[in-house]
């Protein structure tokens, strides 16, 4: 399969969710109802250094790289929450929503086909810090399927 059938076999297969996000990118904002981000976390959206990592997931072929991508860009958005906040520790209730935040301003492409590349032929090889990253990542997927984006 070349390149660009590969392109354009993503880009259907994952069409409806990209431009999904892509609307919803125009009306949610880090102070969206539906992300409810911590206010003292607010002062550092929009986390472009996350959303520079993320969109860089296609350049990476193998499902071990593309995890490790997405690992990095989870790194990242840690290192910033706690840089925000000296007086805690960001957990998952601080880490998602920006997570969410961050793939719908990146929009990463292809990224349904994706995780399900990386579900298919390497989640059973995934083990600690991978594992929990990559259930972060997914459930904040899942979520952004059920974002309205009319709000």
């Amino acid at each position: 399969m070349s390149s660009s059938s590969g392109s354009s076999f993503c880009l259907s297969f994952t069409g409806v969710l990209y431009e999904h996000i892509q609307r919803l990118a125009k009306v949610v904002t880090a102070n969206h109802r539906a992300l409810q981000i911590p206010e003292v976390y607010l002062r550092e959206a929009p986390w472009p250094s996350a959303q520079a990592e993320i969109r860089t997931i296609s350049a990476y072929k193998t499902p071990s790289d593309k995890v490790q991508c997405i690992m990095r860009m989870c790194s990242t958005i840690m290192n910033l929450l706690s840089l925000a906040n000296e007086y805690s520790v960001p957990g998952a209730d601080d880490f998602v929503p920006v997570l969410v935040f961050v793939l719908i301003k990146a929009n990463p492409p292809c990224l349904l086909s994706t995780v399900q590349y990386i579900n298919n032929f390497y989640s059973n090889r995934l083990t600690g810090e991978e594992s929990y990253w990559w259930m972060q990542f997914t459930a904040a997927v899942e979520f952004i399927k059920t974002i309205d984006d009319r709000k």
